[in-house]
């Protein structure tokens, strides 16, 4: 496999995620993450994403970050062939933010095993994050690789039931919806999950309903939460779905 660039080791306090404990999914929270705010191009399209300037001006208005606000890598992206994997740290986001950005490139038995250790050497940070599939370039895998991903989530489900907060699909094919449905079904995450039609309606469900953290695994689903301190994030938006 590709050697992989090396993840920076978590700060002081950051064990644990944010500060706030437990999150009711009411949408409010603690925290904004500590990070640089510099543009980078988006893995799927080579672009900023851009929002139209009635968007912007509502989510100014409302306090809700839209899709094209500063960020930074805190890993990646990490090139795998059919998707790019990094780690983002996002304005107006608390917690950092695992992305699987699809490409037009077909599936290899080795680029998931890869893909997937990608993901697995993220997740042993041991702090928690949240996670955008955006699948809309992906071709459809083969239920193969669907079961290696499914086996792989099942082995590792007390890691991701411990760190992730929350989870967004992007896609825009019925075929992939069907087979997302399917996955979600088979998997049943706790965390709040949501599919969406772009990364504005991603961010702003991670912005409503995943901004602080909490074990979801076992015994400890409700344990709150230690971290660095931060400052109060407004109420949800008006419009923003739940999650699936």
């Amino acid at each position: 496999p590709p050697t992989l660039p090396a993840l920076p080791p978590p700060a002081d306090g950051e064990q644990g995620g944010a500060e706030g404990g437990v999150d009711s999914g009411d949408g409010t929270g603690e925290g904004v993450a500590e990070g640089g705010t510099a543009k980078h191009e988006s893995p799927r399209s080579g672009r900023p994403a851009a929002a139209s300037p009635r968007g912007k001006e509502r989510k100014a208005a409302q306090g809700e970050p839209s899709c094209d606000e500063g960020f930074s890598f805190a890993y990646g992206p990490a090139n795998f062939g059919f998707c790019y994997v990094s780690l983002e740290e996002r304005e107006g986001l608390n917690l950092q933010r695992i992305r699987v950005d699809g490409r037009k490139v077909g599936f290899s038995d080795e680029s998931l095993r890869d893909a997937l250790a990608a993901m697995e050497e993220i997740m042993e940070r041991r702090v928690p994050v949240t996670v955008t599939y955006d699948v809309r370039n992906v071709p459809t895998p083969s239920m193969k690789h669907v079961r290696e991903g499914l086996k792989w989530a099942g082995e590792h489900k007390e890691l991701l039931d411990e760190y992730i907060q929350g989870i967004t699909v992007i896609l825009n094919s019925w075929v992939l919806t069907k087979l997302a449905n399917f996955v979600l079904s088979v998997l049943k995450p706790p965390q709040p999950t949501k599919i969406c039609r772009d990364e504005a309606e991603a961010i702003a469900f991670l912005w409503a309903k995943c901004q602080t953290a909490r074990s979801w695994g076992g015994s400890g689903k409700d344990a709150p939460r230690r971290g660095k301190t931060a400052s109060t994030v407004r109420a949800s938006p008006e419009g923003v779905g739940v999650g699936v």
